[in-house]
């Protein structure tokens, strides 16, 4: 569905998935849910909510043992009428609304994991910048406590209400069931309870990068984490998305990266360095956790092996590495069913037509040049430092 930004929806949809984990009319508390899953034969069934470009994702997914392995049980079909519980028929009170102590409970457990945030300080750091670079856009917004805690039992019932009666759904199947099987028990499960409808995809979009911002927030501990939120132009299956994985791996993204190589061993600048790309937004986020009083030499230092990629060729050893690393996670993601229904899921939504072995026959080509004419494309955006501003006991004795 179409991501909304404003926080009420946004609290909304994220109290509900959590409501939707917590039990169905027939299984109605999560002890029923797992004691149903290690029935069919210790099976997981997992439910939650993402962003990709500005639409937003509602998942329900499970990974089970093959029918073909216990003795005539088809431990699918148990699967999808479990999901289909989960998704349809959600724990209400005689008024048609979600149970009140469930509401409250539900809450507490979002609340907390948004005090405990600040724990990971990578992960913190990483989310403001994320929410400054991307303001006004789905992937920059949170769930904010004040406004999950107002959120009534009765807002939330009309918001799942809402979202049952609109949604459109798609299965991914990855196993080895005749695709007819699998349909056949889909539709036995589901059919009468989905209208055929298709929701509006908003296309992938791209905003290109005005001048460089920084921001800086202090917390109560020792070590500073400092990220460079970047700016690509390359999305999922652009024309030169192929070349981005490889070039994530030379820059920063393993441990014979440049930034882990130059950055945090040779020059000792921080303790950790690493490189993320967001495929759906075209966006690439460098972590690093340093001594607060290294920010300005570590930021200068991130930038400068930008620079240098821009302007001079690799190794070819160091292209040679690069892509038989990207190699391996792509081979990696045939091993994995989880991996195979993601990769197909994303691109089937936006209308790309590619398998897993394309990209890999594209990486295979991927030349110096390439990665040389992507660097150019890439602007530093958005830089956030969280500053520690705890003391040593030792420096608080003197």
């Amino acid at each position: 569905m179409p991501a909304e930004i404003d926080d009420k929806n946004i609290a909304l949809f994220a109290l509900m998935v959590n409501l939707l984990r917590s039990g169905s009319e027939k299984y109605p508390e999560r002890s029923d849910i797992i004691k149903r899953l290690n029935d069919l034969y210790d099976s997981s069934c997992s439910i939650g909510g993402f962003a990709s470009g500005e639409n937003k994702i509602f998942e329900i997914s499970s990974e089970m043992l093959s029918d073909k392995y216990c003795d005539g049980e088809s431990v699918f079909d148990g699967i999808c009428e479990l999901m289909y519980q989960m998704l349809f028929c959600p724990v209400l009170d005689n008024n048609g609304l979600f149970r009140e102590e469930t509401v409250k409970r539900e809450k507490n457990v979002i609340l907390d994991k948004i005090k405990s945030q600040k724990n990971n300080t990578r992960e913190y750091a990483m989310k403001r910048c994320r929410e400054i670079m991307c303001k006004g856009e789905a992937y920059g917004t949170s769930v904010r406590s004040e406004t999950l805690s107002e959120l009534t039992r009765e807002e939330v019932t009309a918001y799942y209400n809402n979202f049952i009666n609109n949604i459109s759904l798609r299965f991914s199947y990855v196993g080895s069931k005749n695709v007819n099987d699998v349909s056949d028990v889909i539709r036995r499960h589901f059919c009468n309870s989905v209208k055929e409808r298709s929701t509006e995809i908003i296309p992938l979009s791209f905003k290109p990068a005005n001048e460089l911002k920084s921001f800086e927030e202090e917390l109560n501990v020792k070590q500073g984490v400092l990220i460079i939120g970047m700016k690509t132009g390359i999305m999922l299956e652009d024309e030169l998305s192929h070349v981005m994985c490889v070039f994530n791996n030379v820059y920063g993204g393993t441990f014979t990266s440049r930034l882990f190589k130059t950055v945090r061993e040779k020059m000792s600048l921080c303790y950790y360095c690493s490189s993320d790309y967001v495929n759906t937004k075209g966006l690439m986020f460098v972590s690093c956790g340093i001594d607060v009083n290294k920010r300005e030499e570590t930021e200068k230092a991130i930038l400068n092996e930008l620079e240098i990629l821009k302007n001079d060729l690799i190794s070819d050893e160091e292209l040679e590495v690069a892509k038989a690393l990207t190699l391996k996670e792509f081979y990696d993601m045939l091993d994995y069913p989880g991996a195979i229904a993601s990769f197909y899921f994303s691109r089937s939504m936006y209308g790309f037509d590619i398998t897993i072995e394309d990209k890999i026959e594209k990486v295979k080509k991927v030349t110096k040049e390439d990665i040389k004419a992507l660097a150019s494309k890439i602007v530093a955006d958005t830089v956030f430092f969280l500053k520690g501003t705890a003391q040593d006991e030792e420096e608080d004795d003197e």
